[in-house]
C-alpha cells in the first residue's frame, strides 16, 4: 500500500537480457526532499526581500538627503537669511541643483546690495536738498518726503508715508 517511485534498467549479457535491475524509492521520501527545497527557496526569496528593503531605504534616505537640504536651504532664504547656501555639492543633479540654488541667493544679495546702495544715494541727495520734495506713486500716495518737505508742512516724515499727496 506505499507509493513508490521506480527506476528500471535492463541488465544485458551479450545480445541478450539477462534480466532488469530495479530499484524503488517511496514518495514519502521524495515529498520529504521535495518540501525541504520548497522551505529552502523559500527562506532564500524572504532573505533577499529583506536585502532589498534595506539596500531601497539605505539609497531613497541618500537621494533625499540633498533634496532636504537644498528645500531647508531655500526656506531660510525665503525667511530672509540671506546668508544660507548649500554647502554638501556632489557631481550628480542634486549638485547641480545647489549650485543652481547658491547662485541664484548670490544674485539676490547682490541685488539686494545694489538697490540698498541706490537708495542710500537717492536717500542722501533727498536729505540735502533745501527744496522740499515728495516722492509719489502712480496713485499719487506718498512714497517719501525730505527734511524741507517736512519742515515745510510740519509734518514727520514717517507720518506722510503712504497717505494721498492732497491730504
Amino acid at each position: 500500500g506505499k507509493d513508490l517511485l521506480y527506476a528500471a534498467l535492463p541488465l544485458i549479457s551479450g545480445d541478450q537480457v539477462a534480466g532488469f535491475i530495479r530499484v524503488a524509492l517511496p514518495l514519502t521520501r521524495v515529498h520529504q526532499k521535495t518540501g525541504e527545497i520548497k522551505r529552502a527557496v523559500l527562506w532564500i526569496i524572504f532573505g533577499m526581500i529583506i536585502i532589498a528593503l534595506a539596500v531601497a531605504l539605505v539609497l531613497s534616505r541618500s537621494l533625499a538627503k540633498p533634496v532636504r537640504e537644498m528645500s531647508l536651504v531655500a526656506q531660510r532664504l525665503a525667511q530672509g537669511d540671506r546668508k544660507a547656501r548649500v554647502m554638501r555639492l556632489s557631481s550628480d543633479e542634486h549638485g547641480e541643483l545647489g549650485k543652481t540654488l547658491n547662485l541664484l541667493a548670490d544674485k539676490v544679495e547682490s541685488a539686494i546690495q545694489e538697490l540698498s546702495r541706490e537708495k542710500e544715494g537717492l536717500s542722501l541727495i533727498l536729505s540735502t536738498m533745501v527744496e522740499a520734495v515728495a516722492a509719489v506713486d502712480a496713485s499719487s500716495r506718498i512714497l517719501a518726503v525730505n527734511p524741507a518737505f517736512s519742515r515745510l508742512f510740519n509734518v514727520k516724515t514717517e507720518e506722510a508715508q503712504g497717505k494721498p499727496f492732497q491730504e
